[in-house]
This record gives structure tokens, sequence and C-alpha cells, in this order.
């Protein structure tokens, strides 16, 4: 009889190990990849003016937890958007022109530099009043780079920061005032561990 119990309790032992080893097997491995952090400042700068001063500037700081950032990456380009609220900053990068561990500054493309690696694109949007600006195409001389510091091709994690300054723009209504038309557009940013899809 004790020898029976014995095999019996043996038995349930070795299906009890069997049973939670299955289930620790069917669990999903947790997502250990690091989460995405961003912080973006757009400001719309008015010049100082001959003889006269700057009536100042319209900042925008986005709070980090509401900026959303995307990166793409296809065979010609390797997308990068942070929006937030309307507001968009698009870079697109020249894939031929990204080194094998995408580490660098990268230039600008404007008028000036036709061949520059990154292409800027800018939409604003403020209390509806939305302007679309190209940079890349209609700007004769974009100052300020894109930096990619970290780049984790196993995880496909990009980090990186950008500075750019767009002088002479058309200013949004907001700021634009008689005398006034016009401003300098200035885009800063700074992303960790954006995720990168791939096509």
């Amino acid at each position: 009889m004790k020898t029976f119990t014995r095999t019996l309790l043996l038995a349930a032992l070795t299906t009890a190990t069997g049973f939670f080893a299955a289930c620790s097997q069917d669990a999903p491995a947790p997502d250990l990849s690091p989460a995405f952090e961003m912080t973006s400042r757009f400001e719309f700068a008015v010049p100082v003016t001959t003889g006269g001063t700057s009536p100042g500037s319209r900042v925008l700081d986005f709070t980090p937890a509401a900026i959303k950032g995307q990166a793409l990456l296809t065979a010609p380009l390797l997308s990068l958007d942070f929006a937030c609220s309307g507001n968009t900053v698009h870079f697109e990068v020249d894939r031929n022109q990204l080194p094998a561990k995408w580490l660098g500054t990268y230039a600008m493309r404007c008028q000036a530099r036709p061949t520059a690696p990154v292409g800027l694109s800018f939409v604003h949007n403020w209390a509806g009043d939305v302007v679309a600006f190209r940079f890349s195409d209609t700007v004769p001389q974009l100052a300020g780079n894109l930096v990619i510091t970290a780049y984790d091709s196993k995880r496909q994690l990009v980090s990186g920061r950008y500075e750019v300054t767009a002088p002479d723009q058309l200013a949004p209504s907001q700021i634009a005032r008689p005398g006034i038309p016009r401003c300098d557009v200035i885009l800063t940013g700074r992303f960790t561990n954006l995720n990168v899809a791939v096509q």
C-alpha cells in the first residue's frame, strides 16, 4: 500500500511539473524594449529689424508624453515624424548617404545644398490656422542638422536630436502683424529609443 501511495504521489508531482513548465513556455515573453522618449520645441521668432527691436516670438513647447514619434525605413529613405496637436516635423534621410551604423551629423537639404542628405518639412497648426512649410524645396539656406547618436539594429531603435532654423518665412497669422509679415522658424527636438518600422 505504501508503495502504491508513493507511486501516485510521484505521478502527481510529475504531472504538475509538466503543467507548470508548459504554462511557462506558453506565456509571452515580456517586452523589454526601452520606452520612447521625446522633447520638442517650435519657435517662430521675429528677427530684429534695422533701427528697431524684435517684438519677440511665439514658442510652442510640448509635453513629452503627448508627442508621437514614428520612423519608417524603406529602400530609398529613412523617414522620421514627430507630431503633437496637429504640428508635425517630417525628415527624409537619403538611405544611400547613411553609413552602416547610421551614427553621424546630417545636413539639411535646401536650395543652396540640393544634394544634402536630409529633406525637411513642417506642418504648423495653431487654433485651426494650418501652415505647411516645405523647407527643403523652398528655402535658400537652412541652418542646423539632424544628428543620430545611437542605433540598435537588433531591436530597430534610433536616438538623436535636431535643431534647424529656416530664416525669413511667412509668419503664421498669430504673429504676423503690419510691417512684420515674416519670421524665423526654429525647430528643436531630442528623441530616444524611437522604433523603426521596416518596409
